[in-house]
């Protein structure tokens, strides 16, 4: 099946929209630790892909306690988190990466986005009503590495015209090396593939040409400027 969704990023006083399509696929695993695990595994290529899926993985997801869904692309592993993880990446410290095995680095979770997890995100996550998937913190980890080098989030469940927007960014220590690139494609091909969803709107800075360069380089075109973004 090739994907004709779209992939939008605006511009907003500064920033920009864009529109677009992508690939990918995925494949379940059960794990031994109790849990199962979801994994979509992502090859990124060209703007437009063939998706190979399973019905059952494209439906909508919800996190629990007893399943840990993930994105695969080349390099990184993209992690949707708990609301127990959420509590952990606000805590500070190596907390997060304790609970989750993974090697401790430059992590943070600067203002807004924290008051914004506070405010916004733990509540939305503590209602049973919510999509959590599309409310949660993501956590991008260079499995190399054994790191998390980014998080990214949508900005809560999809529209009335079948959309969601998306929120992102590179740790300080991990920039210039592709990643979010890589991860915005990943999680905008896992989006485009679910029902009910039609659109990955994105807003960055005008000023902010990497940002830019981000969403275009994923296909996003430009539907909306103002003279900030």
């Amino acid at each position: 099946v090739v994907l004709n969704r779209q992939r939008v990023f605006a511009v907003i006083l500064g920033q920009v929209r864009s529109q677009g399509r992508a690939n990918g696929v995925n494949q379940l695993f059960p794990v031994d630790d109790g849990h199962k695990r979801v994994v979509v595994r992502i090859g990124l290529g060209e703007a437009t892909r063939k998706l190979t899926s399973v019905n059952s993985i494209l439906a909508p997801i919800r996190i629990t306690p007893k399943t840990q869904f993930m994105i695969e692309t080349p390099r990184l592993t993209l992690i949707p988190l708990t609301v127990g993880q959420v509590r952990l990446h606000i805590a500070g410290g190596t907390l997060l990466e304790e609970a989750m095995g993974v090697r401790p680095g430059h992590r943070e979770a600067p203002e807004p986005l924290l008051s914004i997890i506070r405010a916004f995100t733990i509540p939305f996550l503590e209602n049973p009503a919510r999509q959590p998937i599309y409310d949660t913190v993501w956590v991008a980890l260079d499995r190399e590495l054994n790191q998390f080098v980014a998080d990214v989030k949508f900005k809560g469940e999809p529209d009335d015209e079948q959309t969601v927007e998306l929120g992102y960014g590179t740790y300080p220590a991990f920039r210039r090396r592709g990643y979010m690139t890589e991860i915005v494609g990943g999680l905008t091909t896992w989006a485009l593939a679910q029902t009910g969803l039609n659109r990955v709107t994105a807003e960055t800075a005008l000023t902010n040409g990497a940002s830019q360069a981000v969403l275009q380089a994923n296909g996003f075109t430009l539907f909306e400027q103002d003279n900030y973004v």
